[in-house]
C-alpha cells in the first residue's frame, strides 16, 4: 500500500488539522527512511487500522469534535 492510501485509512474520520500534520510526520519519517510515498509502506509503518486506532486514543474524531464545541 502507498502513503497516500496508508494515509487515507490511517487517519480517517480525524480533524483535517490533524491530517496535516500526520502526513507531515509521516512523509518525513519515510523520507528518512529512504522510501519514497509510491513505495509500500506496510513494513515500515504496520496496518493503518491499527495505526488509526492509536490516534483515535490522542485526538478527537470530526464528530467528537463537533459535538464538544458546540
Amino acid at each position: 500500500m502507498n502513503a497516500e492510501n496508508w494515509l487515507h485509512i490511517a487517519t480517517a474520520d480525524l480533524p483535517s488539522a490533524v491530517k496535516i500534520r500526520i502526513a507531515q510526520d509521516t512523509r518525513e519519517h519515510l523520507a528518512d527512511a529512504g522510501l519514497s510515498s509510491a513505495a509500500d509502506v506496510d513494513p515500515v509503518l504496520g496496518a493503518p487500522e491499527d495505526t488509526a486506532k492509536e490516534l483515535k486514543r490522542l485526538y478527537l474524531t470530526e464528530a467528537e469534535w463537533k459535538r464538544v464545541s458546540d
